[in-house]
């Protein structure tokens, strides 16, 4: 049941479905009561800390708040998968490891705002409204460098920008995965993964996987060790 589905009382907005995805019980209860206060937004899931979005293709809502567990072994992977499987894919991802870098990498894989979990509880609901309706949510502290990147990419790419999906396949390229753990990470065939590199290779003017890495640490892609 997503927001095109579902309105409030006559004359309200209409209501926003949420699933929320938490493994820390006071994160998540301050989410949930923020929640609560508004009356056009409503909370699907009752129990927050089993992955709500990671089990069976196509869970629906109108926006997903997630906070990746900081102890997975590559957070990112595990907002991946929730993006491959939220419909429509609008990831509002709040954490504890806020950083450009970190910032950067999410709304590079597709996520669509970036929250400390610091943040003022209406921020939550700011970046709520403001994605549902399609937008990017990007907090103040991090606007000077999102427009240089947006720039940035522009001026380097213009028409080899890369889809998403090629984007996720080329972060884990970089990362050391193999074609087979992409495809299982990704839920595609291994063959899709070979012409998504082809193709990241094709419109990034790259040789190999060397070039790849290279390329995926000077755009802030993955984090250089």
């Amino acid at each position: 049941m997503t927001h095109s589905d579902v309105t409030a009382a006559a004359g309200a907005r209409p209501v926003i479905s949420l699933l929320l995805e938490c493994d820390y019980p006071l994160v998540a209860r301050g989410i949930r009561q923020t929640l609560a206060a508004e009356s056009d937004m409503r909370l699907l899931n009752d129990d927050v800390s089993r992955p709500a979005a990671r089990n069976g293709p196509g869970a629906q809502c109108d926006v997903m708040l997630m906070n990746p567990p900081l102890a997975a072994p590559d957070p990112l992977v595990a907002v991946q998968r929730v993006l491959d499987r939220v419909v429509p894919a609008r990831v509002v991802v709040l954490t504890a490891d806020f950083s450009e870098e970190t910032a950067l990498e999410l709304f590079r894989i597709g996520v669509r705002g970036v929250l400390p979990l610091t943040v003022a509880p209406l921020e939550i609901v700011s970046a709520v409204r403001h994605v549902v309706h399609g937008g990017l949510y990007v907090v103040p502290e991090l606007r000077g460098l999102f427009a240089a990147e947006h720039m940035r990419d522009q001026a380097h790419h213009g028409s080899r920008t890369l889809s998403l999906r090629e984007t996720q396949v080329l972060r884990l390229l970089a990362l050391g995965h193999t074609h087979h753990e992409i495809a299982a990470l990704l839920s595609i065939g291994v063959k899709t993964v070979d012409t998504h590199r082809a193709n990241v290779l094709r419109k990034l003017e790259l040789r190999n996987n060397a070039d790849l890495t290279r390329h995926a640490i000077r755009t802030r892609l993955i984090r250089a060790e």
